[in-house]
């Protein structure tokens, strides 16, 4: 069992409600994130031929925000999540659609050992949007994901546009609210601990962009952007315990860097969860940032179609 919090669990984990919000493009190499990726990724264009990304991936999502915590301020916060893709080539249509599942995450530990969890098989009962639409440029290597919209504790049939809960108490008066963990309390289950041990109840709603370049056919890799999150804390076992009121408020700003939360894919054999895990554990990803210097730091430059050097 992997034990951990992902990004946007792990800014929850201490805070009551976040929201933060921003419009998509309409072409998706035209936002800032992805323009500022094809200008500092330092990565070359590759020519693929078309349906050459069909096929059963694995995907890592690991990122970074500034949270501001009780009594330690304002520090950087950040996770992994943890995806099995199942990429199908529409020839007809010239389009690659997805069915992603979440598998599994990590955190990390920030100042003073502050940190949260949710168990493993509690990622894997988080639905995901239907038949997500892949961007990809044969001739160059562009790849890009719109909306990859995830619901954590709630039911619709349209998560990314889904009206979020502003407060704990119309998250708790929706007949949205599920018991995925089937505890017997609405929302999904996490510990916390650092400046205090608790357990609390959430729910949470995230939308996110990935902008790339495929390497070769087996490995993609690229920057991703936060396009909304909202969580809220909807019950806690110690409503005194510091950050954990589902009544308190917390802000969350972007990191200076975009580079800091990026992605990566490689292509697996079974398209099951449980090898998604194997191998993240079998150090067949980066061992660390590919895009933050010293690029050379990672041990995943066989697989590069040629070193990063930014």
């Amino acid at each position: 069992m992997i034990h951990g919090l992902n990004l946007f669990m792990r800014l929850s984990a201490l805070v009551g409600l976040l929201s933060i919000t921003s419009c998509g493009p309409d072409d998706p190499f035209e936002g800032e994130v992805a323009s500022y990726f094809q200008e500092n990724s330092g990565l070359s264009n590759i020519e693929l031929e078309e349906g050459a990304l069909a096929g059963t991936w694995a995907m890592r999502l690991q990122g970074f925000s500034q949270q501001k915590f009780p009594v330690l301020g304002w520090v950087d916060a950040g996770g992994e999540t943890y995806y099995l893709v199942e990429r199908q080539w529409d020839s007809e249509g010239g389009q690659y659609l997805d069915r992603i599942t979440t598998c599994g995450g990590d955190n990390f530990e920030i100042a003073g050992g502050n940190g949260s969890n949710i168990k493993t098989e509690n990622y894997q009962k988080v639905p995901v949007s239907e038949n997500i639409e892949v961007g990809f440029d044969h001739g160059v290597g562009d790849f890009s994901i719109i909306e990859l919209a995830e619901g954590w504790g709630f039911s619709s049939n349209d998560i990314a546009n889904h009206p979020f809960f502003e407060t704990w108490e119309e998250a708790l008066a929706s007949d949205d609210l599920t018991d995925p963990d089937g505890d017997g309390l609405p929302g999904l289950q996490m510990e916390v601990s650092g400046l205090c041990d608790n357990v609390v109840q959430f729910v949470q709603k995230r939308v996110t962009n990935l902008f790339g370049k495929a390497l070769n056919a087996d490995h993609i890799i690229g920057l991703q952007e936060q396009l909304s999150r909202a969580n809220v804390v909807v019950s806690a076992e110690d409503t005194s315990c510091a950050g954990t009121d589902p009544r308190e408020k917390r802000d969350s700003l972007p990191v200076d860097d975009p580079m800091k939360n990026y992605f990566e894919m490689i292509r697996i054999e079974n398209p099951s969860c449980e090898h998604v895990l194997t191998e993240i554990s079998s150090g067949n990803f980066c061992n660390a940032n590919p895009f933050i210097k010293p690029a050379q730091s990672y041990e995943c430059e066989a697989n590069m179609a040629r070193a990063v050097d930014i």
